[in-house]
């Protein structure tokens, strides 16, 4: 392999856009590297030997600007993770590393050769919530050798959309976020879908996930910049807590969906005044841990947008 090579992916997954040249230009930007390289290392880079492959992994930031609108890592990605799946045993060897003010992130596995591995790629924010993904499966590594690959990374989608369940009226407390007592406030309950979209979006799920269970936050601008979790025995935390007899799961390959219930603060029970809020956030987080790498999936919305795929009436 010369410098500069770059050989032709084994598979390529194609992301649909709206014209083949924008798909053309797409293809070509968005590629992540994946350089499994015989060529010479030098410096702290790790070697092969007689019983190990190593893998090496050369990711473009995603911070670096382009004179195209889109790029297949997202802008908001901070770091990159690998899981290394070996066939048969089920064995996973994970990596990640957070993308700094270099060009390219580069990563590097030693893995036991002479065996066939599956790989997963993962964008990672700030939310521990994977931004994008891919995998290559069934990759045969020889000890003492190395091979080139390449793989474009697809971006998740997110959706919301009410369901047809019916909306009910729920009373609990506030929680307490001032110095005050916490009043009883009547709550419209609705039930939403949060759905998460991408190319094998559902088989990277089925293949890596290891949690179904996901959390609800809130926060109100009554609340003095605080955020509660929810639980659904109506208890507030401050801390993470997850949402008991909550799932996410896996609707068919490209798509994973979980039905949500969503609490809007109606008006204080005692007196019947509205609940005096301007603004507020839902946001939803499932801690799928794919891999063992902590990430999840995640999503956010002003209820001002929640309110408007609803009709509330205030008796």
């Amino acid at each position: 392999m010369y410098e500069g090579e770059i050989l032709e992916p084994n598979r390529e997954r194609g992301i649909f856009v709206n014209s083949c040249k924008r798909l053309a230009l797409f293809s070509l930007l968005m590629l992540v590297l994946i350089a499994l390289s015989s060529c010479a290392l030098t410096g702290d880079e790790l070697k092969p030997d007689k019983d190990h492959s190593i893998v090496r992994f050369v990711v473009k930031n995603p911070k670096y600007s382009t004179r195209f609108s889109q790029m297949a890592i997202p802008s908001d990605t901070e770091s990159f993770g690998i899981v290394a799946k070996e066939s048969g045993s089920g064995t996973l060897i994970k990596s990640s590393k957070a993308f700094g003010t270099e060009e390219y992130l580069t990563m590097e596995m030693k893995l036991p050769g002479d065996r066939v591995y599956s790989f997963y790629f993962m964008g990672i924010d700030s939310n521990d919530s994977l931004t994008c993904m891919n995998f290559l499966k069934n990759i045969y590594l020889l000890s003492g050798e190395a091979t080139s690959l390449s793989v474009s990374m697809i971006p998740i989608e997110k959706s919301i959309f009410p369901t047809d369940a019916s909306l009910a009226n729920v009373l609990f407390k506030e929680p307490k976020y001032s110095y005050e007592e916490p009043k009883y406030v009547d709550w419209t309950r609705a039930y939403y879908y949060f759905t998460f979209t991408a190319t094998d979006l559902g088989t990277f799920f089925e293949d890596l996930s290891s949690e179904d269970h996901y959390y609800t936050k809130y926060s109100f601008d009554l609340w003095n910049g605080k955020e509660f979790y929810l639980t659904s025995n109506y208890y507030w935390r401050d801390y993470e807590s997850n949402y008991s007899y909550s799932y996410i799961s896996k609707i068919d390959s490209n798509t994973v969906q979980a039905q949500v219930p969503v609490y809007f603060p109606i008006k204080y029970h005692d007196d019947g005044t509205p609940y005096p809020y301007t603004d507020g956030t839902f946001s939803f987080y499932s801690p799928n841990n794919f891999g063992g790498l902590g990430a999840g999936l995640y999503n956010s919305v002003n209820f001002s947008e929640l309110n408007a795929e609803i009709t509330i009436v205030i008796e």
